[in-house]
């Protein structure tokens, strides 16, 4: 079976999700309650480089490079899950190392923050991770484009705030039992 997932990258405005930690086995896999696990190890690659390259978003504005896994190193981002540019700028949109699973009413996600804070009130950039089953798709990413004014609220399980930026990517992965 294969996983279609949606990357979402979140920023400034204001919205309650209640979620559910699950095992983060690692930046790779997620351990379902049902004894599935998540795994999106076949798409990443190994070699300092992104899975998906400079993928434009909806607005035609930024594009996004991703890897799951293993970090990859572009312009002025290193060692990243999620690279974000903008014009000659380039942004860590999250880390491999941070990665955290979660539940909630949309489905599974996972969460990368980045180490690097943001200007704005020393706000870290985190992306989130929608994985959605789709047997007919396999490794297409698509990004909607980015959101201005979002905060994140996983209330169940941290309590705490994350002012990100929302971007959406849709690629796949592998369900393995």
């Amino acid at each position: 079976m294969v996983l279609f997932l949606f990357l979402i990258y979140l920023s400034f405005s204001f919205f309650v999700l209640n979620c559910d930690a699950i095992k983060t086995v690692n930046s790779c896999k997620c351990d379902l309650e049902d004894g599935q696990v998540i795994d999106l190890s076949k798409l990443a690659k190994k070699d300092g480089s992104a899975r998906f390259v400079d993928i434009h978003d909806g607005l035609g504005s930024d594009t996004f490079s991703y890897n799951p896994c293993k970090g990859f190193s572009q312009g002025s981002c290193s060692d990243v899950a999620v690279c974000q540019t903008r014009g000659t700028d380039n942004y860590n949109a999250g880390d491999q190392k941070g990665a955290v699973c979660f539940q909630d009413n949309t489905g599974i996600s996972i969460v990368y923050t980045s180490d690097s804070p943001v200007m704005i009130q020393n706000v870290k950039r985190t992306t989130v991770l929608y994985l959605t089953c789709d047997s007919s798709t396999e490794g297409d990413l698509q990004v909607q484009g980015e959101i201005t004014e979002s905060t994140y609220v996983c209330n169940k399980i941290t309590q705490k705030r994350f002012q990100l930026y929302y971007t959406i990517f849709n690629l796949t992965a592998n369900r393995v039992k």
